[in-house]
Protein backbone atom coordinates (compact mmCIF):
# COMPACT_ATOMS: atom_id res chain seq x y z
CA UNK A 1 0.00 0.00 0.00
CA UNK A 2 1.64 3.29 -1.36
CA UNK A 3 0.49 6.28 0.12
CA UNK A 4 1.48 9.62 -2.05
CA UNK A 5 -0.38 12.68 -1.74
CA UNK A 6 -1.91 14.32 -5.21
CA UNK A 7 0.37 15.56 -7.69
CA UNK A 8 -1.70 19.43 -7.10
CA UNK A 9 -0.94 19.47 -3.47
CA UNK A 10 2.96 18.54 -3.32
CA UNK A 11 3.02 21.14 -6.99
CA UNK A 12 1.12 23.73 -4.49
CA UNK A 13 3.98 22.78 -2.16
CA UNK A 14 7.10 23.23 -3.98
CA UNK A 15 5.26 26.17 -5.54
CA UNK A 16 5.21 28.16 -2.13
CA UNK A 17 8.96 26.53 -0.86
CA UNK A 18 10.01 28.50 -3.90
CA UNK A 19 8.57 31.62 -3.22
CA UNK A 20 9.45 31.44 0.22
CA UNK A 21 13.41 30.02 -0.59
CA UNK A 22 16.55 32.00 -0.33
CA UNK A 23 19.03 32.76 -3.56
CA UNK A 24 21.21 31.02 -2.41
CA UNK A 25 19.66 28.19 -0.41
CA UNK A 26 20.36 24.40 -1.75
CA UNK A 27 17.29 22.94 -3.48
CA UNK A 28 15.26 20.11 -1.39
CA UNK A 29 14.36 16.75 -2.80
CA UNK A 30 11.30 16.12 -4.62
CA UNK A 31 8.01 15.54 -2.43
CA UNK A 32 9.68 16.94 0.93
CA UNK A 33 7.83 18.98 3.11
CA UNK A 34 7.72 22.96 2.30
CA UNK A 35 8.54 23.32 6.23
CA UNK A 36 11.21 20.84 6.32
CA UNK A 37 14.90 21.83 6.70
CA UNK A 38 16.69 21.21 3.60
CA UNK A 39 19.74 20.10 5.77
CA UNK A 40 17.33 17.18 7.02
CA UNK A 41 17.20 16.04 2.86
CA UNK A 42 20.98 16.56 2.18
CA UNK A 43 22.66 13.38 0.75
CA UNK A 44 23.68 10.93 3.60
CA UNK A 45 27.07 8.66 3.08
CA UNK A 46 28.39 5.62 5.00
CA UNK A 47 31.46 3.50 4.04
CA UNK A 48 29.88 -0.06 2.73
CA UNK A 49 31.88 -1.81 5.16
CA UNK A 50 30.59 -0.56 8.17
CA UNK A 51 27.10 -2.51 8.31
CA UNK A 52 25.98 -0.98 11.42
CA UNK A 53 25.97 2.79 10.33
CA UNK A 54 24.88 1.63 6.78
CA UNK A 55 22.09 -0.55 8.77
CA UNK A 56 21.62 2.97 10.82
CA UNK A 57 21.28 5.57 7.76
CA UNK A 58 18.60 3.06 5.99
CA UNK A 59 16.48 2.82 9.08
CA UNK A 60 16.65 6.68 9.47
CA UNK A 61 15.63 6.78 5.73
CA UNK A 62 12.39 4.58 6.52
CA UNK A 63 11.48 6.51 9.60
CA UNK A 64 12.19 9.34 7.88
CA UNK A 65 9.46 8.16 4.89
CA UNK A 66 6.82 7.21 7.45
CA UNK A 67 6.89 10.27 8.97
CA UNK A 68 6.89 12.02 5.69
CA UNK A 69 3.62 9.95 5.00
CA UNK A 70 1.94 11.26 8.01
CA UNK A 71 3.04 8.93 10.66
CA UNK A 72 4.20 9.95 14.01
CA UNK A 73 6.15 7.82 15.64
CA UNK A 74 4.98 6.05 18.92
CA UNK A 75 7.46 6.01 22.02
CA UNK A 76 5.53 4.06 24.47
CA UNK A 77 7.73 1.13 24.54
CA UNK A 78 11.04 3.12 24.50
CA UNK A 79 9.76 5.10 27.56
CA UNK A 80 8.47 2.21 29.14
CA UNK A 81 11.93 0.46 28.87
CA UNK A 82 13.83 3.94 30.34
CA UNK A 83 11.47 3.89 33.25
CA UNK A 84 12.55 0.00 33.89
CA UNK A 85 16.33 1.33 33.15
CA UNK A 86 15.87 4.25 35.55
CA UNK A 87 14.08 2.25 38.45
CA UNK A 88 16.89 -0.73 38.16
CA UNK A 89 19.93 1.97 38.27
CA UNK A 90 18.29 3.54 41.20
CA UNK A 91 18.35 0.00 42.71
CA UNK A 92 21.72 -0.51 42.06
CA UNK A 93 23.11 3.25 43.79
CA UNK A 94 20.55 2.13 46.64
CA UNK A 95 22.56 -1.17 46.97
CA UNK A 96 26.28 0.54 47.03
CA UNK A 97 25.39 3.53 48.55
CA UNK A 98 22.29 3.03 51.48
CA UNK A 99 22.03 4.87 54.17
CA UNK A 100 24.98 7.65 52.66
CA UNK A 101 27.22 8.34 50.23
CA UNK A 102 30.13 8.84 52.32
CA UNK A 103 28.90 6.55 54.76
CA UNK A 104 27.55 3.21 53.84
CA UNK A 105 26.47 0.48 55.63
CA UNK A 106 29.22 -1.56 56.33
CA UNK A 107 28.41 -5.60 54.54
CA UNK A 108 27.16 -7.91 57.49
CA UNK A 109 24.61 -5.86 58.18
CA UNK A 110 23.78 -4.74 54.79
CA UNK A 111 23.32 -8.36 53.70
CA UNK A 112 19.38 -7.81 53.37
CA UNK A 113 19.17 -4.49 51.71
CA UNK A 114 22.00 -6.07 49.05
CA UNK A 115 20.01 -9.54 48.43
CA UNK A 116 17.13 -7.35 47.64
CA UNK A 117 18.44 -4.84 45.24
CA UNK A 118 20.40 -7.65 43.61
CA UNK A 119 17.38 -9.84 42.49
CA UNK A 120 15.25 -6.68 41.60
CA UNK A 121 18.41 -5.35 39.25
CA UNK A 122 18.18 -9.08 38.02
CA UNK A 123 14.69 -9.21 37.05
CA UNK A 124 14.53 -5.64 35.88
CA UNK A 125 17.40 -6.31 33.72
CA UNK A 126 15.59 -9.75 32.34
CA UNK A 127 12.91 -8.26 32.23
CA UNK A 128 14.32 -5.39 29.89
CA UNK A 129 16.05 -8.56 27.49
CA UNK A 130 13.04 -10.41 26.94
CA UNK A 131 11.48 -6.52 25.26
CA UNK A 132 13.94 -6.51 23.03
CA UNK A 133 14.26 -10.26 22.42
CA UNK A 134 10.80 -11.30 22.13
CA UNK A 135 8.58 -8.41 21.49
CA UNK A 136 10.76 -5.56 19.67
CA UNK A 137 12.59 -7.91 17.46
CA UNK A 138 14.08 -5.77 14.59
CA UNK A 139 11.33 -3.55 14.83
CA UNK A 140 12.38 0.34 13.34
CA UNK A 141 9.45 1.99 14.27
CA UNK A 142 5.93 1.79 15.97
CA UNK A 143 3.92 4.03 14.59
CA UNK A 144 0.78 6.12 15.58
CA UNK A 145 -2.18 6.03 13.40
CA UNK A 146 -2.12 9.02 10.68
CA UNK A 147 -2.73 12.20 10.56
CA UNK A 148 -5.77 13.39 9.20
CA UNK A 149 -4.16 15.41 6.62
CA UNK A 150 -2.13 12.53 5.41
CA UNK A 151 -3.01 10.28 2.06
CA UNK A 152 -3.38 7.44 4.02
CA UNK A 153 -5.84 8.64 6.59
CA UNK A 154 -8.60 7.10 4.96
CA UNK A 155 -7.23 3.60 4.37
CA UNK A 156 -5.74 3.40 7.47
CA UNK A 157 -7.48 5.47 9.98
CA UNK A 158 -7.50 3.74 13.62
CA UNK A 159 -4.70 1.64 12.81
CA UNK A 160 -0.88 1.35 14.24
CA UNK A 161 1.83 0.12 12.90
CA UNK A 162 5.16 -1.64 13.36
CA UNK A 163 8.16 -1.49 10.93
CA UNK A 164 10.52 -4.38 10.74
CA UNK A 165 13.44 -4.52 9.54
CA UNK A 166 13.79 -7.95 8.47
CA UNK A 167 17.75 -8.14 8.53
CA UNK A 168 19.32 -11.00 10.82
CA UNK A 169 21.86 -9.86 13.32
CA UNK A 170 23.86 -12.40 13.54
CA UNK A 171 24.72 -15.11 10.52
CA UNK A 172 26.50 -18.03 10.72
CA UNK A 173 26.91 -19.80 7.20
Amino acid sequence: LLCTPPPTLSMAKDKAATKDKPKGAPAKPEGTPANANAQDYMYKSANPGDTASTKGLLDDGVVQAFEDAGFGEDHKMSNFKLVLGTIACILALVAQFWPHPLKPMPFPESRPLLLVCCVSYFFLSFALQLITTFYEKDTILYTLPPVSTSACWAALKDRRGGVLAGVPRLRLD
